[in-house]
């Protein structure tokens, strides 16, 4: 992720929504206010990335928003924006960046962010449930990422990225030498494990030995007090007994009465540490293996965590019901799969629970076992407890789909599942079908995978687009995929169904080396759409930058404003003549001819006008010279309409129907005459001057 270690405010999470009425896409944020000001307001730029992390968007990736808050944000406070931001020109988002630009204090002060690089952070995540177990048990539920020296920084158990010279985190306030020093690696984290559980065991072995103390204690007491008490004394003792019996369920223990005030989040704690002997006795006094906590905790939860299964197995014995735990609602079997526990899993399935449901985040267990990669529990799901395959998470993925957005690069696997009852051509919410998610991965071998399978390159979906047009959509300069695509046989100017070439989306996207690769590959750039528009007025419409590249071969004028130049068909003077091959090929001919400043040298060109009429263009050199010094051309009266004339501005002289452009600096004369049919581009001369003298 993106973060500015400067920035007053930082961001905890965010989430997306879908519309089920519109199938609008929305956002929300959640922050931190680590100022010691209170916030009025902030601006931001939001960025949008797709399901494979690439830019979306038909312009930008990105929008600006700003945040206002009536009762403003106080020092060191967490808070949601409650609001739900409209990506509807973001149709695409599955990933969202933040970068806050400017922010407003209840002083009427303000930040402002600096011009340097945002810091990239990538943040590691504690996966194994042992360690992770003991880090949240020790640093709090928000703690579950390896602490890291990063140059003159450094990153906390919470994730928050601080400075150096910081001594604590600057949001969970936790000190940095004790965070580095023990939670930077597994191996050191499990050095801890190892110490803690040790001291649990001494003090355990010194709790058992003080009891034991004291029970001889009391046993003297009794004794002494019943060899010296009367009968009434004696009766006292027996209520006093009999009392402390009853609370502490006749164990005489304190401890277990404490235990039993809270009994059903102790017996939460006692799964943690593993101990045994307070989780029978908490279990044997009524508590409940199913109580979830505030946190999101349970003991049953808990247990699949640990390696131990058969402490999870005998909580699941003790009356599971159905629970969700954690802040994405998980089910027990997707903990199950999450921690790789197939016997659990199993016992789960043995227990009735469906494996169709979807946690907070829409993700099914399936999905949950192909995030994890366990071939053996996969398999299980599948043939076994057969599970939903067309439906895997909320945006209507099936498996296929899932797999090709994980980006599974296993073709053998890829493979076994297209084996499977399932509809490749169904789309899903987002409005995809299976084949062209495959396409977006842009993997040759695996889009081979889905031709042999019945892949159509040149139908891929309802709407009639062919395998480039979708990739097209959504991807941009993939020169080297677009071309495997059309030698897989799809048709370079096939139409979808909105009546549009790949040429077409190529120019709008102002995707210059897809242009340029589908020309190489003979598009036809007369018309690229239904309404039969050609490729070089699509691109005056939408990308001007494009234009040029359907002008060769083509009689053009031009003013190059930052070279102060004037170009006729992509030369000017200066060029070599080895310019002029490389722009237009070899001349029809080549001619020389004696003029009032020595022999010239011409190379001979028919280049089309907007008409098609074939213009004759002459650029010449002076022999034994390579630049060009003068380029001679028909010209007729029907040019002064065109475009390009136009965009030639005001001519330095008009005369007689004659046309004089001059450029001061370059020294370059433009002299059209479309009465005589000819025109010319020259330097200006001794002629020139005495007719215009500068002042």
């Amino acid at each position: 992720m993106l973060v500015d270690i400067n920035c007053p405010i930082e961001l905890l999470g965010y989430q997306l929504y879908r519309s089920k009425k519109t199938g609008n896409v929305y956002c929300s944020f959640r922050f931190n206010n680590i100022s010691e000001k209170t916030i009025k307001g902030f601006n931001a730029t939001i960025y949008c990335f797709d399901q494979f992390g690439e830019p979306t968007g038909s312009v930008s990736n990105c929008f600006e928003h700003k945040f206002h808050f009536p009762d403003s944000i106080g020092p060191s406070q967490a808070f949601d924006t409650n609001e739900r931001i409209s990506l509807d020109n973001f149709l695409h988002a599955r990933k969202v960046e933040i970068v806050i630009e400017k922010v407003l204090f209840s002083d009427e002060t303000t930040w402002t962010k600096a011009e340097t690089e945002l810091e990239k952070v990538e943040l590691k995540e504690i996966h194994n449930p042992r360690q992770l177990a003991y880090v949240k048990a020790h640093e709090g539920n928000d703690a579950k990422y390896y602490s890291q020296l990063l140059n003159d920084k450094w990153v906390c158990v919470c994730g928050r990225l601080n400075l150096e010279n910081m001594e604590a985190c600057q949001r969970c306030k936790k000190e940095k030498n004790h965070i580095i020093s023990i939670y930077s690696n597994e191996e050191t984290i499990n050095e801890q494990i190892q110490l803690y559980e040790k001291q649990i065991e001494e003090n355990q072995k010194k709790e058992q030995l003080e009891k034991e103390r004291q029970r001889e204690e009391t046993k003297k007491k009794v004794r002494k007090i019943f060899t010296y008490s009367s009968v009434v004394v004696s009766l006292l003792l027996l209520i006093v007994i009999g009392t402390f019996g009853f609370i502490t369920k006749f164990t005489f223990s304190w401890d277990n009465y404490l235990l039993l005030k809270d009994k059903d989040n102790a017996l939460i704690e006692a799964v943690k540490h593993q101990n045994r002997n307070e989780i029978n006795f908490l279990i044997e006094n009524g508590a409940n293996a199913n109580f979830v906590n505030r946190d999101g905790e349970n003991s049953i939860s808990e247990a699949i965590k640990l390696p131990n299964k058969k402490l999870a197995i005998s909580l699941m014995n003790k009356g599971m019901v159905s629970i969700t735990v954690g802040q994405e609602k998980n089910t027990l079997a997707h903990l199950a799969v999450d921690n790789e526990q197939m016997e659990i899993l199993k016992e789960l399935h043995h227990f009735k629970v469906d494996m169709d449901v979807k946690n907070e985040m829409g993700h099914s267990v399936l999905y949950t076992a192909m995030e994890t990669g366990n071939p053996e529990i996969i398999d299980y799901l599948i043939h076994d407890v057969k599970v939903n395959l067309q439906d895997v998470d909320n945006e209507g993925n099936n498996i296929v789909q899932v797999a090709l957005l994980q980006q599974l690069k296993d073709t053998a696997f890829i493979k076994e599942l297209l084996n499977l009852a399932i509809d490749l051509n169904k789309e899903n919410k987002n409005g995809q079908n299976t084949y062209e998610m495959a396409i977006l991965t842009e993997n040759n071998e695996i889009v081979q995978l889905f031709i042999d399978k019945g892949l159509n390159v040149n139908q891929v979906d309802k709407r009639g687009n062919n395998a480039i047009h979708v990739l097209l959509n959504q991807k941009k300069d993939n020169v080297a995929f677009l071309t495997a695509l059309i030698n897989k046989g799809t048709n370079v100017n096939g139409l979808n169904g909105q009546g549009q070439s790949p040429l077409y989306v190529a120019i709008v996207n102002g995707d210059k080396k897809i242009v340029e690769e589908l020309i190489k590959n003979k598009v036809n750039i007369d018309s690229v759409n239904s309404n039969g528009e050609s490729a070089q007025t699509v691109a005056e419409k939408y990308n001007k930058s494009l234009v040029e590249l359907f002008e060769q071969g083509k009689f053009v004028i031009k003013y190059d404003k930052q070279k102060n130049v004037y170009i006729v068909s992509g030369i000017t003077l200066g060029n070599s003549r080895k310019d002029v091959v490389n722009k237009l090929g070899n001349p029809a001919k080549r001619q020389e001819f004696t003029s009032i400043n020595g022999e010239i040298d011409c190379n001979f060109y028919y280049l089309k006008d907007s008409t098609g009429k074939n213009i004759e263009t002459q650029y010449c050199t002076y022999t034994g010279s390579n630049k060009i010094e003068e380029i001679t051309f028909d010209f007729y009266p029907k040019h002064l309409n065109e475009n390009w004339y136009k965009d030639l501005g005001k001519p330095f002289v008009m005369d007689d129907g004659k046309a004089l452009f001059y450029l001061e600096g370059t020294e370059q004369i433009l002299n059209l005459k479309p009465n005589e049919e000819l025109g010319f581009l020259t330097y200006a001369d001794a002629n020139f001057y005495y007719y215009y003298p500068k002042d």
